[in-house]
């Protein structure tokens, strides 16, 4: 299971994750829980939201994150297939988030002015500052998604259970990696693509590299965001100790090198289809 924040992640991905895996195992498949919420409108019609990122929500703290990763993500995926075995079923669980500036030294965050038209938060990247619309909220939810996160990174094997059955069969491999700012800026350089935009260039990504998924390996391997860290916990610790989360980079690439090693491929065709 890959676990993300949203729609265009799973655009952008699941056929690369699902060929890259097939590499790995043919019998292994792949799924993309999302996270989908319904709201009324103003008008009484129903809203569907999709919003993944549960380490900055409210109520979510570093004492539940892990048990609120399976009921929220992982248990109603698995309702959804009642013909795997739960939880001897699940291989893996990778889990990818956008940064989103979390690391950001506080007096890099400015309140817009009331005449703001942008969708906020604005990351200006070239200044290595935030626009937010109440700068005291921001700072509030960077600490709890920092502490969030840091309980992520250490956690390397996850129950899939709710049950106090310590049975270690029900333990599984779980990673965390990271886009930042987000996906969109690492994929697209779009640190504040517009919500609308957001599908459309993912879908777009995805489309450009079917049935390519070594020369999307090669990409995501030799990308300028690319984390020079060849670690997993070292890729962390260099993104939280820079205090400027803003740039674009992404530790993908150590999953996807992971990958293609338990594949046994060692060989990669040139990228010919984006620069």
């Amino acid at each position: 299971m890959i676990l993300t924040e949203g729609p265009s992640d799973r655009a952008a991905l699941t056929d690369f994750f699902t060929d890259l895996y097939s590499m790995v195992d043919e019998d292994i498949e792949v799924f993309f829980p999302l996270l989908r919420e319904e709201s009324l409108s103003e008008h009484g019609d129903v809203e569907i939201h999709y919003n993944g990122d549960i380490t900055s929500r409210n109520g979510i703290t570093p004492q539940n994150v892990l048990p609120m990763l399976l009921k929220m993500f992982i248990q109603p995926e698995l309702a959804k297939h009642p013909a795997y075995k739960y939880p001897s079923s699940v291989q893996e669980v990778i889990h990818l988030v956008d940064i989103d500036g979390v690391y950001l030294d506080d007096d890099r965050f400015i309140e817009a002015m009331p005449e703001e038209t942008r969708e906020l938060p604005f990351y200006d990247d070239r200044n290595h500052t935030v626009i937010v619309r109440n700068k005291y909220d921001i700072i509030q939810r960077n600490q709890k998604k920092r502490d969030n996160l840091e309980k992520l990174v250490k956690t390397n094997r996850l129950w899939i259970t709710m049950d106090k059955d310590q049975n270690s069969s029900r333990e599984k491999p779980y990673r965390v990696f990271f886009f930042s700012s987000n996906l969109d800026h690492v994929l697209f350089g779009k640190a504040n693509n517009e919500s609308f935009n957001k599908i459309n260039d993912a879908r777009k990504f995805g489309n450009d590299f079917y049935g390519s998924p070594l020369k999307l390996a090669n990409y995501f391997i030799k990308h300028a965001c690319a984390t020079p860290e060849k670690s997993y916990y070292d890729s962390w610790a260099a993104l939280s100790a820079k205090g400027d989360s803003l740039e674009a980079c992404t530790n993908i690439n150590i999953l996807v090198e992971d990958l293609l090693k338990r594949a046994g491929i060692k060989t990669l065709p040139e990228n010919d289809i984006r620069p």
